[in-house]
């Protein structure tokens, strides 16, 4: 079982060594795709001997098509059998950015079975990884932290078999063009019976400012709108709205318990993985207004309070309005109080 991972990189000093650490434990070859970071980051990598660092430079901005590129090709020329550059065929790529860690506890032994069963892409359940501490590059960065919540745009590819022609959309993330038309090559097959995770460690310490600081000035001005809320939309404005405050980072306290005592993830404690619907899964098949869910739910309290034979009207109103708001902690308590009534 031969893997090699492909890792996006720029200025990540912090984090690399613990990322080098991890994958090296079970790929030969680790490929870091620099785009000419001005830190130690490669220094730090060229200490590896399994590692080779490809340099690359666009054109100071952030280019997401670039990125698709350089994770969709450049491991067909240095993984693959006939490749110009390779030196070594590999099984098994993963793709992934220097923050992204493919996690189970026998990862190994996973791969292998989906290798049995014919399977080229693997479904993988995305977590962003939470922690008020520091990254400590002497310690396994997966007992490092203990908390995380789930985070569906994560549900990314990373892992495919060599000879797999990988396909993504902006951002690698499960939906658009490149996520659908990866269903549709030749070869594709997907399954989720033997759950892989995809860790994303950016709400760490001060990582999560650290890259609105870094990335905000690659930005490209020109490619970016403003959303009805004010922030800024497009290619690379997370990173901006970060440094604006728009976005705040998600805190330790915010999480949920990610492992047991085994280091087996909790997958039962949070949604399900997207699979192929991708997000897509996410849409509801049609949409309300903010006002139409008060609605809903205040004709729901009024039914109920003056009618109650109407308690079972009010209920279904009242599930209405969950579904299009799932966060509303007044709908669920209702909706538990009217229910326990009925019981």
């Amino acid at each position: 079982m031969i893997i090699h991972a492909y890792l996006l990189c720029y200025n990540e000093e912090k984090i690399i060594k613990s990322t080098l650490d991890y994958y090296s434990k079970f790929c030969s070859k680790i490929f870091v795709l620099d785009n000419m970071s001005t830190d130690k980051s490669c220094e730090i990598a060229s200490q590896y001997e399994n590692v080779t660092i490809i340099k690359w430079q666009n054109n100071g901005f952030i280019d997401e098509s670039l990125y698709v590129s350089l994770k969709t090709q450049t491991y067909k020329n240095y993984s693959r059998k006939g490749g110009e550059f390779t030196s070594e065929v590999a099984d098994w790529i993963i793709s992934c950015d220097m923050d992204e860690i493919l996690y189970h506890p026998d990862l190994i032994s996973a791969i292998k079975e989906y290798d049995k069963l014919g399977v080229t892409v693997p479904c993988i359940t995305g977590f962003n990884v939470l922690g008020d501490e520091e990254i400590n590059p002497k310690q396994d960065i997966i007992k490092q932290y203990s908390k995380a919540i789930r985070a569906k745009p994560f549900d990314k590819r990373i892992l495919f078999r060599c000879d797999f022609d990988m396909t993504y959309s902006f951002g690698c993330h499960p939906k658009g063009y490149g996520f659908e038309h990866m269903k549709q090559t030749y070869r594709y097959k997907s399954s989720d019976d033997f759950p892989l995770a995809l860790l994303h460690y950016k709400h760490i310490g001060q990582r999560f400012y650290e890259a609105g600081e870094k990335n905000s000035p690659r930005v490209n001005p020109k490619k970016l709108w403003l959303s009805e809320k004010n922030t800024q939309l497009g290619p690379g404005s997370h990173y901006l709205n970060i440094k604006s405050g728009a976005l705040k980072k998600i805190t330790e306290d915010q999480g949920t318990q990610l492992f047991d005592e085994n280091y087996n993830i909790r997958f039962k404690n949070f949604p399900r993985c997207t699979k192929d619907k991708g997000l897509n899964a996410e849409q509801v098949k049609s949409a309300l207004a903010k006002n139409e869910v008060d609605f809903l739910r205040d004709l729901a309290v009024k039914l109920e309070r003056e009618k109650a034979k109407y308690r079972a009207e009010s209920i279904k109103l009242l599930e209405l309005a969950l579904r299009f708001r799932p966060e509303g902690q007044f709908i669920k308590n209702k909706l538990k109080q009217y229910l326990k009534r009925i019981n």
